[in-house]
């Protein structure tokens, strides 16, 4: 019997005389203990040196290259989630208007922020771990996108307190720890992860790529507020026209400041993933759906 289940059971790919003990989960092939990038890794050691021999992965151009491609195929999505930023808006604005506080409509809107942009990771995720043949995260369940509305938020609050740490110190170490810390909101609604293992697996992405990985946020940062207040000046200037041209110039300023702020996302997205690519990935390590 056991013989009968010794010759049915698959070998490895490049050593037919070894028995497999894992499958890759990039190239789906099978592998035995000494193909294995790492003791408990599920990928081969050849796709490990294949991802890491790619010099233009984390390239600044190419991110950012990237990110505006991943804005244009997501349009449609971001087109949804903006309608949706309106709606909790209305909603929030009604809150205040029933209970004559700030701080149910104030907390509704975070909520709603967060929760939208965990669901837009999330989703842009799911398509590239998709073309690259890997386990892709679901997006269909809104419990787990409530789920981690407030471990997004800590790890808000924690990025903010240790980013001021160091800017108490000198304003290079604050962008320092801000720049180790960047990734850890997309470790969060991505994977899952907690606050501080957030953190920690940020630092630990980002080393060695530092400089790649700023020089590519960079224009993103600047872009942010940049749209932000031309998007001010064009609703002031037509606030005294008619009604269309008004609401026209308070659509495309929006517009402008969702579309900056998709694309720092986007670029934290690729560049987490990129780099995640780059780490041995154990199956037996926690990853939730």
């Amino acid at each position: 019997m056991s013989s009968a289940a010794s010759e049915i059971a698959p070998t490895c790919a490049v050593h037919p005389l070894e028995d497999s003990v894992f499958v890759c989960d990039r190239c789906g092939s099978f592998g035995c203990a000494g193909c294995r990038a790492h003791p408990e890794a599920a990928r081969c050691a050849p796709c490990v040196r294949r991802i890491r021999e790619d010099p233009t992965a984390m390239a600044p151009t190419r991110l950012l290259r990237d990110a505006c491609s991943l804005l244009l195929q997501h349009r449609v999505l971001l087109a949804g989630l903006f309608i949706l930023q309106w709606l909790c808006l209305m909603g929030s604005g009604a809150l205040l208007h029933l209970t004559q506080s700030t701080l149910p409509g104030i907390t509704s809107l975070v909520a709603a922020e967060l929760g939208l942009s965990i669901l837009l990771m999330r989703t842009v995720t799911r398509r590239l771990r998709e073309e690259a043949g890997l386990p892709a995260p679901d997006v269909s369940s809104p419990w787990v996108v409530l789920g981690r509305i407030p471990l997004l938020l800590l790890t808000y609050v924690l990025t903010f307190l240790v980013v001021l740490g160091g800017s108490f110190l000198l304003v290079l170490p604050g962008v320092y720890m801000a720049l180790c810390t960047s990734l850890a909101p997309a470790a969060v609604a991505v994977d899952g992860k907690g606050p501080l293992a957030a953190l920690r697996f940020s630092y630990q992405l980002v080393r060695g790529h530092r400089r790649r990985l700023l020089s590519a946020l960079l224009p993103v940062l600047i872009l942010m507020p940049l749209s932000d207040t031309v998007g001010s000046l064009l609703t002031d200037a037509t606030e005294h026209l008619p009604a269309p041209f008004s609401f026209a110039a308070n659509l495309v300023a929006t517009l402008m400041v969702m579309a900056s702020v998709s694309l720092h996302q986007f670029v934290l997205v690729l560049a987490y993933q990129r780099l995640l690519e780059r780490q041995p990935v154990s199956r037996s390590s926690p990853e939730s759906a």
